[in-house]
């Protein structure tokens, strides 16, 4: 079905909960290839956060960049004219931190940048070598140290946890694809034998700390859209915790488990503001 710039498959949407239809849908939405591209704000993407902000849509905004801390992500985009109250930004960085505490991690051994270290360390002991609880893998493309990684993975052979900040393979500036973090984590995981658990997209932990933030109750997710242009991680990650997906991007063929598809800032807009997601 078509309905303006953008299109939808209409099988899903004929039952409305009662008891959440005067509820505001919220959104969820990509920062790296939906309102950052190539290292600078969309053209559009301000004014569709101003606009969000001034129809008093909920919205946070979930990025699996861990290469600098939230507090330097979130300056970054805000004097960049992607003006956003520091809570609506959730970075796989945060969601790594608050599973350390929930689980009470003590001792961690850190593979990563130094600029995203302040998001995890809080109450951790940070050592290089056994005895450690944890090993955590962040982007470690300009950080590598063949020394540190040998003792990581002789923790994890001796035990610890394996926790990737994220896992994907490739992502993408919105013009170009770039290799992910995923390179390391993938090297790790075949060195010593162990799976690692993963806390960005496509992982559910970073969806539902998203979630959290919005205050939603989890049995009416599909009144949370999430957008992105990441359909192979991002989009599935977020269907399968049940979020409504909205793809965006250039016009190519799409899984029929996509929800919508949008391919600029205007439509986007008007998709985000005007439906609920019943």
């Amino acid at each position: 079905m078509c309905l303006g710039n953008f299109h939808f498959s209409d099988n899903r949407f004929a039952a409305v909960r009662p008891a959440y239809r005067n509820r505001k849908p919220k959104r969820l939405v990509d920062v790296d290839g939906v309102l950052w591209i190539a290292g600078a704000p969309g053209q559009g993407a301000g004014a569709l956060l101003d606009e969000l902000r001034g129809k008093g849509m909920p919205f946070c905004l979930l990025t699996n960049d861990c290469s600098v801390s939230k507090a330097e992500r979130h300056e970054t985009l805000t004097k960049a004219g992607l003006v956003m109250r520091a809570d609506q930004l959730v970075t796989a960085g945060e969601v790594t931190g608050e599973w350390l505490k929930e689980t009470a991690t003590y001792a961690i051994i850190y593979l990563g940048a130094p600029g995203a270290l302040p998001d995890i360390a809080q109450g951790l002991s940070i050592r290089e070598g056994a005895p450690v609880d944890a090993v955590v893998v962040g982007d470690l493309f300009s950080h590598y140290d063949r020394c540190l990684l040998d003792k990581a993975a002789k923790a994890v052979d001796d035990g610890a946890s394996l926790v990737a900040m994220q896992h994907n393979a490739r992502w993408s500036d919105g013009k170009q694809l770039h290799v992910d973090n995923g390179f390391w984590v993938a090297g790790l995981e075949y060195v010593t034998g162990r799976q690692a658990l993963v806390m960005g997209k496509p992982s559910q932990h970073a969806y539902m700390a998203a979630v959290a933030r919005l205050g939603q109750m989890r049995q009416d997710q599909t009144r949370i859209a999430f957008v992105s242009d990441d359909i192979a991680a991002d989009l599935k990650g977020a269907k399968n915790v049940g979020l409504t997906t909205i793809y965006f991007g250039a016009t190519q063929s799409l899984p029929t488990w996509v929800d919508y598809t949008v391919h600029d800032y205007r439509a986007l807009s008007s998709l985000l503001i005007n439906h609920g997601y019943d």
